[in-house]
C-alpha cells in the first residue's frame, strides 16, 4: 500500500514539473526580433498590389467589406493582421504597410515583403521566410496562394504568418494560440500566449508589470521552462508527505 502511494506522488511530481508549452520563439540558439528598442518600434513591409480570388466575404468582421474588389480587401486584411499585433497591450511593436509595385521575394534585399504568388507548386495557403542575422530578423517575405480562398480564412492565415515575421514559432502542443497548429481560424484574435509571446520579444518599458502577469501563466517553449510555482511548492512538500506516508505506513504495519 505504502509503495503504490509513493509512486502515485512520484508520477504526480514527475508530471507537475514537465514544461506547459505557451509560446514558441523562432528555431535558433537565442529569439530573435525585428527592432532593435522601444524607440525604434516601427517596421515597415512592402506589397506589391497583388491579391488572390477571395470569396465569402460577408463571413468577415460582420460583413463590413462587402462590396470590396480583391485588391482593395487584400489591403484590409492585411491591415486587419498588423493590427492584431500592434495593439497588445505591453508590447511597443508597431508594423505598417507601405504599397510599392517593385515588392519582390528577395531573401537578400534587406526587405519585408508581402505578395500573392501564382505557382503552381504552392502546396501551402502561404509561408512566411524569416531571415535572421545575429538575434535580428533582417528580411521577412510572406508569400500567398494565388488560390480562390474565404476572405476569414485568408485573414487568419495572414495574422499567423505575420506572426512568424515578428519572431514567433508554432505552438505544436498549444491549440488556443493563432501561432498553434491545430487552432480553426473561427475567431480572429491572438490568445493569450500569441501576446505573451510578443511582449516578451518587444517589452514596452512601461509595461513592465502586464509583462509579468503574462509570463506567469505562459512558458517559453523554446527555453523548455517549467511551471515553477506548481513545481517549486511540490518539490517542498513532496518530502514532507513521503515522510507522513513512511510514518503511516509504519504505525498500519504494527497493527
Amino acid at each position: 500500500m505504502r509503495e503504490q502511494a509513493l509512486g502515485i506522488m512520484f508520477l504526480i511530481f514527475f508530471v507537475k514539473a514537465q514544461p506547459v508549452m505557451a509560446f514558441v520563439v523562432l528555431s535558433g540558439p537565442d529569439e530573435a526580433i525585428l527592432t532593435d528598442s522601444a524607440d525604434q518600434p516601427t517596421v515597415t513591409f512592402y506589397w506589391d498590389g497583388s491579391a488572390p480570388a477571395i470569396k465569402d466575404v460577408d463571413q468577415l468582421e460582420d460583413g463590413r467589406f462587402i462590396g470590396l474588389d480583391d485588391i482593395s480587401l487584400m489591403r484590409e486584411i492585411i491591415g486587419l493582421a498588423f493590427q492584431k499585433w500592434n495593439e497588445v497591450p505591453g508590447s511597443y511593436l508597431q508594423l505598417q504597410l507601405v504599397e510599392e509595385l517593385s515588392a519582390v521575394l528577395d531573401a537578400d534585399d534587406l526587405r519585408h515583403s508581402i505578395l500573392v504568388k501564382q505557382e503552381e507548386n504552392l502546396t501551402t495557403a502561404a509561408f512566411a521566410l524569416p531571415i535572421i542575422t545575429e538575434e535580428k530578423i533582417i528580411d521577412c517575405d510572406i508569400s500567398i496562394s494565388s488560390k480562390e480562398t474565404p476572405a476569414k480564412v485568408l485573414a487568419y492565415t495572414m495574422i499567423h504568418e505575420v506572426g512568424h515575421c515578428v519572431g514567433l514559432g508554432h505552438a505544436h502542443t498549444n491549440y488556443g494560440a493563432i501561432m498553434g497548429y491545430a487552432r480553426r481560424p473561427g475567431a480572429l484574435h491572438l490568445g493569450a500566449d500569441d501576446m505573451a509571446g510578443i511582449i516578451y520579444l518587444y517589452t514596452d518599458p512601461g509595461y513592465e508589470t502586464e509583462r509579468k502577469e503574462f509570463l506567469a501563466c505562459a512558458v517559453l517553449g523554446k527555453k523548455q521552462g517549467g511551471h515553477v510555482g506548481m513545481s517549486f511548492l511540490l518539490f517542498f512538500f513532496f518530502p514532507l508527505v513521503l515522510a507522513g506516508l513512511w510514518i503511516t505506513g509504519g504505525s498500519l504495519n504494527r497493527h
